[in-house]
């Protein structure tokens, strides 16, 4: 079965000629895809077109519509996985929480050599199960985690300033670096004042 003059709404026209499309067809958004929909050289050519623009990745969430992770291109490089993420000025990025007052959006589950890379990101109180996070040092199974600065989490901070509640830890931290597992909420402003 081959697909004929689908609808504009559907993407490009599809027949059951096997020719390759053109790289510039691609990033010009001119594709007219030429192989058929059931052979898996056709389906991901068609799913290409989708996900172009302009030359231009499209992100899989600009439909504005999510499940439990969503795709953000990275600021600069990210050496590390598992690490809290916050929003960029411009909001198609993210980026490490640099301290522990940013508002956390996410668990950045994937590295990046520089800026401009497709990261995915597990938002907070969304996700399904369990996760990892980096602790920022010792933290003991069972208890609330908070931000930490550089996207880690620490246990109940004794320090004055605003911190986030990500979380319960079901695994232990012996040091800063550490992985744990944790169960997330949705981020709770917590403010720890110093006594007078």
């Amino acid at each position: 079965m081959f697909l004929h003059e689908t609808p504009s709404l559907t993407g490009p026209k599809m027949s059951h000629e096997n020719t390759e499309p053109s790289q510039e067809a691609h990033q010009t958004g001119t594709l007219k895809d030429t192989q058929p929909i059931n052979t898996r050289a056709g389906l991901l050519s068609r799913l290409s077109g989708f996900f172009r623009r302009r030359g231009k990745t499209r992100l899989a969430n600009e439909n504005a519509r999510h499940g439990y992770a969503i795709t953000k291109y990275s600021t600069g490089s990210i050496s590390q996985r598992w690490l809290l993420g916050q929003l960029h000025t411009d909001t198609t990025q993210i980026k490490p929480c640099s301290l522990a007052s940013a508002m956390p959006l996410g668990i950045i589950t994937d590295e990046a050599s520089a800026a401009g890379e497709t990261v995915a990101v597990e938002l907070l109180g969304a996700i399904p199960g369990t996760i990892r996070a980096v602790a920022a040092g010792a933290v003991s199974a069972g208890e609330a985690i908070y931000t930490a600065a550089s996207g880690r989490v620490q246990s109940l901070p004794s320090a004055a300033g605003t911190y986030y509640q990500v979380g319960v830890s079901l695994t232990a931290a012996a040091a800063s670096g550490d992985e744990i597992e944790i169960i997330t909420c949705v981020p709770r402003k917590l403010v720890v004042e110093q006594p007078i």
